[in-house]
């Protein structure tokens, strides 16, 4: 997470995820990213894998952001395996009580 002058931006690692394993949502100012990263199965019946260093399972995140959010501009790309969100700052106004964010492929 890093805070720009005119917005925060927040970055993860998503490799081998497809956008519709992610969900992006704001909640009473706690942003919530959950994804499911699935075991893919083989192919081929009679091969096995001996080693695996990739990780699957379920992963949630959560952070508090600040009221100065204008949530209705929060964008949200995926590429190369990253999710990037851009928060944009705002003065003078309350967030709205929950919404889904979409995440487009870029």
């Amino acid at each position: 997470i890093r805070e720009l002058k005119d917005a925060f931006e927040i970055t993860l690692e998503v490799a081998g995820l497809r956008l519709e394993d992610i969900e992006v949502t704001l909640n009473n100012n706690i942003l919530e990213i959950k994804g499911n990263k699935k075991l893919q199965k083989l192919d081929d019946q009679d091969s096995k894998i001996h080693r695996s260093e990739r990780v699957y399972g379920e992963f949630e995140r959560r952070f508090k952001v600040p009221e100065m959010i204008q949530e209705q501009d929060i964008d949200a790309t995926m590429k190369d395996g990253v999710l990037s969100l851009v928060l944009p700052k705002k003065q003078d106004h309350k967030m709205e009580s929950k919404r889904r964010i979409e995440i487009k492929a870029s």
